[in-house]
């Protein structure tokens, strides 16, 4: 999702959070973008970094996910996220859970972005991934857009076009 959708989220839907490790993550935006955007970088504590360090060990989702988890439980936020590993341990660890083309549906709904372009924006984001190798591929599959499939890509369509 681009970072003017992302500010819209903010906006008219509900504060966005983003864990300082998952920003860090991304080499495509800096700290300092991220909350000129006016989305809150989250810093876990270090406990908390201690306890998803703990967690991924052996276990199929990664700290950046643990941490992602462990902060949505802390702020009783809801997980966006379109990783199916992660949404079945939040599911398990009572943590609500939105796919992330679900906000580009709410922006629809609350007339923020045209049917058209939440279109757009996804077939756009899912050529960027087959095509590029650079950052913007990095934070689009931290945000889990690689994992939209065509089944997906087609009952978003059906969606947005009511």
């Amino acid at each position: 999702m681009g970072r003017e959708l992302l500010t819209e989220v903010h906006r008219r839907i509900a504060s966005v959070h983003v864990p300082a490790a998952v920003v860090a993550a991304v080499t495509s935006i800096s700290r300092d973008e991220v909350e000129a955007l006016g989305i809150v970088v989250t810093d876990a504590p270090l406990e908390m970094l201690f306890d998803a360090a703990n967690r991924a060990k052996g276990h199929p989702l990664a700290m950046d996910d643990w941490i992602c988890l462990l902060l949505a439980k802390e702020l009783a936020a809801t997980c966006v996220t379109n990783d199916r590993r992660l949404r079945r341990e939040c599911e398990a660890h009572g943590v609500d859970i939105a796919w992330g083309l679900s906000l580009l549906l709410d922006l629809v709904d609350h007339g923020a972005l045209e049917r058209e372009r939440a279109l757009a924006r996804v077939r756009g984001d899912l050529r960027a991934v087959s095509r590029f190798a650079d950052g913007r591929v990095e934070a689009l599959h931290a945000s889990g857009t690689r994992r939209v499939t065509a089944d997906v890509l087609k009952r978003f369509r059906k969606r947005v076009r009511g």
